[in-house]
């Protein structure tokens, strides 16, 4: 997961979700 984050610039708007892994906090959990 470092790695992704560290490929995204560790971005404010992805925030890291057990379970789902990676979801945009704009995004409305579905």
């Amino acid at each position: 997961m470092s790695r992704l984050r560290r490929k995204l610039g560790d971005p404010p708007l992805i925030s890291t979700t057990s379970g789902v892994g990676y979801r945009i906090a704009d995004t409305p959990t579905a």
